[in-house]
């Protein structure tokens, strides 16, 4: 059996004392699902259990039934999941997760700001703030149901035990219904080649660790990084908006296949790629689950078609060039 601990305390032992005398007991599911993609301070969890009530566990709350519900609590749990799949051997192990919505749930705001409008979980699934999340299901052993309303602590010292953890890789939203596809973290191990490959473009991601470029570097009068704010919000299937304050100095395209990080408003800390840009015009490769505001603080990223062209022209970085640029294109070779 997997060991949890609670305040430092490993609670597999008092499981145990609770198996061995054979009585009755309750058992609620814990979910918590930690986003990556917006830039809170630290990564955002939000907890949910399968019991009609919110459940006060580890400090925290885990929220039950609809936040409709009348204060009976008359109502089913809000989330379910189906089986978990294992599987022998390094295959990946699955979860399914259905969450009702009742449009209540809000996402805290990114920046911090209380007056920040705030992402609702449909809006949040739509927008496709989920995928990647962590998922991390437990199970809680209670000796007894707690009665409603809590007039005191139920006994929680049996702990929970981890039964599941893994990554969204799938998120849909259906009527009120968000389905959510969970596989394990041997789906990272998933990769058909291998770290090192001969190919004539760049290995390197760039500013990571063996690239080494400087986010906030400069080259040949450019600044790899430029912030500013959203002046115009153009609108469209592929948003396109301006960057200003100051306007952008750089070269048409300089920061294709770079990024666009917000830095407040309700999207502070989201970033998308950029497939194009002409001055402070720019266009997103995929579009922003809501139409920023003007004045939304944005810092625009240079981006790297990964050539040796590129890194020697743009950031300077020839020594570090980790690809093979005379390797013949497929069609050249013999």
């Amino acid at each position: 059996m997997k060991r949890s601990l609670e305040g430092g305390v490993d609670r597999t032992a008092n499981l145990k004392a609770l198996f061995a005398a054979s009585q009755t007991f309750v058992m609620v599911d814990l979910y918590e699902v930690t986003l990556l993609t917006l830039g809170y301070p630290l990564p955002l969890t939000l907890r949910w259990c399968d019991w009609q009530h919110d459940i006060p566990f580890e400090g925290v709350t885990w929220f039950g039934g609809s936040r409709l519900a009348s204060t009976s609590g008359e109502s089913g749990p809000r989330i379910q999941r189906g089986q978990i799949k294992h599987q022998l051997g390094v295959e990946v192990d699955t979860l399914d997760v259905t969450l009702m919505l009742d449009g209540t749930d809000l996402l805290p705001p990114a920046d911090g700001n209380p007056a920040t409008s705030r992402f609702g979980l449909a809006e949040a699934v739509k927008g496709g703030l989920f995928e990647g999340a962590r998922v991390t299901l437990r199970r809680l052993f209670l000796p007894a149901p707690p009665s409603y309303p809590l007039v005191a602590p139920f006994d929680t010292s049996c702990g929970a035990v981890t039964l599941f953890g893994g990554q969204i890789t799938e998120s849909k939203l259906q009527a009120s219904t968000v389905y959510l596809g969970v596989k394990s973290s041997l789906e990272r191990l998933n990769i058909g080649m291998p770290r090192n490959v001969f190919q004539a473009s760049c290995l390197d991601t760039l500013y990571d660790g063996m690239c080494r470029v400087s986010r906030t570097g400069t080259y040949g009068g450019n600044a790899f990084q430029h912030v500013g704010e959203v002046t115009v919000n153009a609108g469209g299937s592929l948003l396109v908006f301006t960057v200003g304050n100051p306007a952008v100095p750089h070269p048409a395209n300089y920061f294709q296949f770079g990024t666009v990080q917000f830095t407040d408003g309700v999207m502070a800390g989201l970033r998308r790629t950029i497939r194009s840009q002409a001055g402070g015009s720019v266009e997103l490769l995929t579009p922003l689950p809501r139409a920023p505001v003007i004045g939304d603080g944005a810092i625009l990223q240079a981006g790297c078609d990964k050539t040796k062209a590129m890194c020697i022209a743009k950031f300077n970085n020839w020594a570090r060039f980790r690809g093979f640029p005379e390797i013949p294109s497929a069609d050249n070779a013999i």
